[in-house]
């Protein structure tokens, strides 16, 4: 019976200094090359940094990432050599860079534009990013972008997009703005496949404009809660791309109805400084000969136009739109959309879509009747998908 217990403690022994081995073991270190890579993608320069100094092996992999994040908003500039350091010796290697910076610090716009230079990465992300205080504001502001630009996300904060665009833009320029209030334009980007536009701001009465003047070879186009300054003015959006072939709009900041179940002093919502507590646009207007796909989820706009459809064959449709009370802030008037007013809505874009989807062979009164009703969650939904080729 003792030799049983002496045994089974034994055993116990064992399983306890088999567990305190494997926590003191590295076990990062046993996964595959391409699985460490992606870890350290995923992570700022100067973490990666950090990580690579533990040994050879993480050091060789940050030395060939393919996703490079550089932060250097208030770094300081042994910081700031060490990035540039490491650019020019990895130049034509990175394909994917995103940088953020903060717009109201002339030297991080410099060297924003010196990296992006250095990286000549196919596919770049800008996060630009400045102070929330009136006295913070950024005025003039651009950026050179390489030849080789693919894809660009523009991500920005606090800044007002108008639809006055410079003369004397240059190929490859994004953002120059007038002086006394911050805004970002997108002019000439004549190589550019790729854009999406993300965490913007309409300003008053103003809107942003995307035409194939500026982007022949633009297919793709995401717009991603861009919000606006004021809701008694809203601002608009054109598009009128020719070759444009899926359409993406998005805005579920500040866009959401209230619940009916929600409190009244929820009404009151808290926003960022130059932003309206809801979103609406004046007007959405689209002119697009080869789109495929749509979509379109609670944006909210009083007058949508879709225009030169007829020639395409438009596979996807995704749109979802929803109504009730809107939130707001003082002194803002309230806003109520109807259900009936989601359903005109909803008649409008489906009827700028119809001359490309008759090859469906289904009548425009059917697609109507298609459209589901939430009544609990206060939305209306219409869901098309052909059985086609992807979109490229």
């Amino acid at each position: 019976m003792g030799r049983k217990r002496d045994a089974n403690k034994a055993k116990s022994n064992k399983r306890k200094e088999e567990d305190k081995r494997q926590q003191r073991e590295d076990l990062i270190s046993k996964l595959p090359d391409d699985i460490l890579a992606r870890i350290l993608s995923l992570v700022a320069y100067k973490f990666a940094v950090r990580a690579s100094a533990t040994s050879r092996r993480w050091k060789n992999l940050h030395l060939q990432l393919p996703d490079v994040i550089l932060h250097f908003q208030s770094r300081g500039a042994g910081a700031m050599r060490s990035m540039e350091r490491m650019l020019r010796r990895r130049r034509q290697s990175i394909q994917r860079l995103r940088v953020v910076f903060g717009a109201d610090a002339p030297p991080e716009r410099e060297h924003a534009a010196t990296f992006i230079e250095l990286a000549d990465a196919p596919t770049l992300e800008v996060w630009a990013e400045c102070g929330t205080s009136q006295d913070l504001l950024v005025g003039d502001w651009s950026l050179e972008l390489p030849p080789s630009t693919a894809a660009l996300t523009l991500l920005t904060a606090d800044f007002a997009i108008r639809r006055r665009l410079p003369q004397d833009a240059g190929a490859g320029r994004c953002g120059d703005a007038p002086r006394g209030h911050p805004l970002v334009i997108i002019s000439a980007l004549p190589a550019l496949p790729h854009l999406t536009i993300r965490n913007c701001t309409l300003g008053a009465g103003s809107g942003m404009v995307v035409t194939s003047a500026a982007m022949p070879r633009l297919k793709h186009l995401r717009i991603v809660d861009v919000t606006i300054v004021d809701a008694g003015r809203p601002g608009s959006i054109t598009v009128d791309a020719e070759e444009l072939a899926p359409l993406h709009m998005s805005c579920r900041t500040y866009c959401r109805p209230l619940r009916r179940d929600e409190p009244q002093w929820s009404m009151y919502h808290k926003t960022p400084p130059q932003r309206a507590s809801h979103t609406v646009y004046s007007a959405v207007h689209l002119r697009a000969p080869k789109l495929r796909a749509l979509s379109w989820r609670v944006c909210w706009a009083y007058d949508v136009r879709i225009h030169g459809v007829p020639g395409s064959r438009v596979s996807d449709v995704d749109v979802e739109l929803a109504y009730g009370v809107m939130p707001r802030i003082a002194p803002e008037d309230f806003r109520t959309i109807t259900e009936k007013e989601a359903h005109a809505l909803m008649k409008s874009i489906l009827a700028g879509l119809w001359p490309g989807l008759r090859h469906l062979g289904v009548s425009f009164n059917k697609l109507l009747r298609d459209v589901r009703h939430l009544h609990k969650e206060q939305k209306l939904i219409c869901h098309i998908s052909a059985e086609e080729e992807p979109i490229d």
